[in-house]
């Protein structure tokens, strides 16, 4: 059945040919238990400018430039505005800038990000209080709103930049088969889009050899277990003690 549109507004001039072109900058989403390397992972990546939400840097031996959460007074706007400069090249981030030569950003991690700031932000604008009140249905789809806001400017900002955002790990049970799943642990229903707003997703953990010996970090670009990941750009599975120089060197080459 054909339905009717009013006015169907004209798209011939929208359409284009899509060419691809090498991968070079993208967006990472790396997720796994507590200790298990997320933060030292980013680190690895091209000069890394962190948004800190975890105050969780100790793993890091260099000196690196971060914004603490804990210090902003409206932390989505400050995040959504680091994000903005960054790609759009304005403010710190311009050519002459003190972040002009920084080539990745790190979110660590968007479990804190949410939990410790964005949903007691929402809660304070509502005028409620944060101690003994639980998320309104309004409040959760304010912070699912502003995670998608981020979201879109994440996607512009990774085809110039690196951006790496970590997260907890949370295991549940789907309801329909009783399946458990792994997935990145974020309050609220942007969880279950979350994946999908980067490129690449991995799951990392710490592994102890049977019989004992040093433990050992481990990366997975592809579902392990109940844990769910992707990769549109290597062609790993996994990699122990994984760095972005391990990650990159098995990227696939665009010609």
């Amino acid at each position: 059945m054909e339905i009717k549109v009013p006015n169907p507004p004209s798209y011939a001039s929208l359409v284009e040919m899509y060419k691809p072109s090498p991968a070079t900058t993208f967006a990472c989403l790396v997720y796994g238990p507590s200790s298990s390397g997320k933060t030292h992972f980013a680190g690895t990546f091209p000069d890394p400018f962190f948004i800190d939400a975890d105050r969780g840097m100790r793993s890091l031996q260099d000196e690196l430039p971060r914004v603490q959460l804990q210090k902003a007074e409206k932390p989505f706007s400050m995040v959504l505005s680091i994000l903005q400069d960054a790609a759009v090249e304005r403010g710190p981030w311009a050519k002459d800038g003190p972040l002009a030569t920084r080539k990745t950003i790190v979110i660590d991690s968007v479990t804190s990000l949410i939990d410790d700031y964005m949903a007691p932000e929402t809660m304070t604008e509502a005028k409620r209080d944060i101690l003994n009140d639980k998320l309104s249905y309004d409040e959760y789809g304010k912070i699912k709103a502003r995670m998608t806001a981020l979201a879109s400017v994440i996607k512009d900002l990774a085809l110039t930049k690196y951006v790496v955002m970590t997260a907890l790990v949370e295991e549940e049970k789907e309801e329909n088969t009783g399946i458990l799943i792994g997935k990145p642990m974020l309050t609220g229903k942007y969880r279950d889009k979350i994946m999908a707003d980067f490129d690449e997703t991995y799951y990392l953990e710490v592994v102890t050899p049977v019989g004992g010996g040093s433990p050992v970090y481990k990366l997975y670009a592809q579902t392990y277990r109940w844990y769910r990941a992707k990769t549109r750009l290597t062609t790993i599975k996994s990699l122990d003690d994984p760095s972005f120089k391990k990650v990159v060197s098995q990227f696939k080459v665009v010609k």
